[in-house]
């Protein structure tokens, strides 16, 4: 929400100094951003050009001591923010955090420190088969499968 949500940065700031001043617990914080998350008309206006998806990642670097890059991103309209998907950046964020646990508990990590999955630590697809998955359930998607809500485009 802090980088265009549909909550000014002067609102989002005047609610964590809230939060610091102790005029209202974190949680009340929160309930606070989910009612202008759920509240907000953010459309994106549909003829503006080359629009991103709602959740992507580019790397960009050397394979094989070549440039090379790879864009992943989430095509299912379920990552849509809209009221009638029921998901938001809470969950969208959440989820894999929530899910990197889940491996850590299951004992699935074996380094210490922040791990992603682009970094070898974690296999990529079952990281991502078991977000999509926990975010099935949120989104009620028809198919929870890899290939109808990842799209991967490299250089290579």
């Amino acid at each position: 929400m802090a980088h265009g949500g549909g909550i000014d940065s002067w609102q989002l700031k005047g609610i964590m100094r809230l939060v610091d001043w102790g005029v209202i617990s974190k949680a009340r914080a929160a309930g606070l951003l989910t009612w202008f998350e759920q509240n907000t008309d953010v459309s994106a206006d549909d003829n503006a050009p080359d629009l991103r998806p709602v959740m992507h990642g580019l790397a960009i670097g050397t394979k094989n001591g070549r440039p090379a890059s790879v864009g992943v991103s989430l095509k299912s309209p379920a990552t849509q923010e809209t009221k009638a998907d029921n998901i938001g950046m809470g969950a969208i964020t959440g989820i894999p955090l929530a899910c990197g646990i889940k491996f850590l508990a299951d004992g699935q990590l074996h380094k210490p420190g922040v791990l992603s999955p682009e970094s070898g630590h974690i296999e990529p697809k079952v990281f991502l088969s078991e977000v999509l998955i926990q975010l099935g359930k949120i989104a009620n998607f028809s198919s929870t499968a890899l290939d109808d809500h990842i799209e991967i485009a490299r250089s290579w």
